[in-house]
This record gives C-alpha cells, sequence and structure tokens, in this order.
C-alpha cells in the first residue's frame, strides 16, 4: 500500500482481477483422493470441540457436493512480487479456499475502547483445512490447468 500512496505503482495499480472458476472438490481431486483426504478429515475431526461439531458436520457435507465450491481460483494481470522485466506481460494464479474450518477468538481485554482487541485468527489451524494436502492436490490440478 505504500508503494501505491507514493508512487501511483505496484499491486494496488493493477486492474483485472478474474475470477476464473469455483471448484468442488471433485473438480481438482481424484475419486481415491477425496476418500484418503474425508478419511483423514473424520479422524482429525473427532478430537476438535463439541461446540463446533454442527459447524463441523455441515461442512463435511459440502465436501461431498460437487455443487459446493471449495476453491475459487482468480487470474491477476500483474505481478504481485518481484520486480517485472520490461516489456514483459505477467499473470498471477491464486487460489483461494471458500470454507475453511479454523476458528479463531477475539477477546477484548481492557474497559478502554481505543485498546485494541486481542486477536488470534488460528489461520489454517485446523486438519480440515488439509493444510499441506490442499496445496499438494490442488498444486498438481493447478499444473495441469497451464
Amino acid at each position: 500500500m505504500q508503494e501505491y500512496l507514493a508512487n501511483r505503482t505496484g499491486i494496488y495499480s493493477a486492474i483485472g482481477a478474474t475470477t476464473l472458476a469455483f471448484l468442488s472438490m471433485q473438480d481438482f481431486t481424484s475419486p481415491e483422493t477425496a476418500a484418503s483426504l474425508l478419511s483423514d478429515l473424520d479422524g482429525a475431526l473427532k478430537d476438535q470441540p463439541s461446540h463446533y461439531q454442527k459447524q463441523f458436520a455441515l461442512q463435511r457435507e459440502w465436501l461431498n457436493n460437487p455443487n459446493v465450491p471449495q476453491v475459487e481460483v482468480v487470474l491477476f494481470a500483474t505481478l504481485p512480487v518481484g520486480i517485472p522485466e520490461p516489456g514483459k506481460s505477467y499473470y498471477t494464479l491464486i487460489v483461494f479456499s471458500q470454507h475453511l474450518w479454523s476458528r479463531g477468538s477475539i477477546h477484548i481485554n481492557t474497559t478502554n475502547p481505543l485498546v485494541p482487541p486481542q486477536i488470534d485468527g488460528q489461520y489454517l489451524n485446523s486438519p480440515g483445512d488439509f493444510g499441506e494436502y490442499s496445496s499438494t492436490y490442488f498444486g498438481s490440478y493447478q499444473s495441469d490447468l497451464i
């Protein structure tokens, strides 16, 4: 943001982000891989707090539904990092998870309204986010796209 404010250059000056696709798990994994992932997930979710079980059950159903996308594939007509070479065009493909399983917390730690709360996002900290699985399996699908 600093670069954009100072020079009107950088990623914030680019236009042209385009959603290419919303993909269900069935779109980017084989049935065997999906079964393995779901088995691992079921085992891991047994150890999660009971107050999340209804949410997790719903999200688990979505994984089996080919009409519920799990990832969004977005194409940016820019180079988000590094220095572009003059005369070259760049595109960046980014994948966003649609239904994360991680649950963080926000706590007010003082009576002073000017003090920010304690925020612990716990991003990608749940077994349901698949961690290395999602990047490995979607990464292989992404290679097939290109």
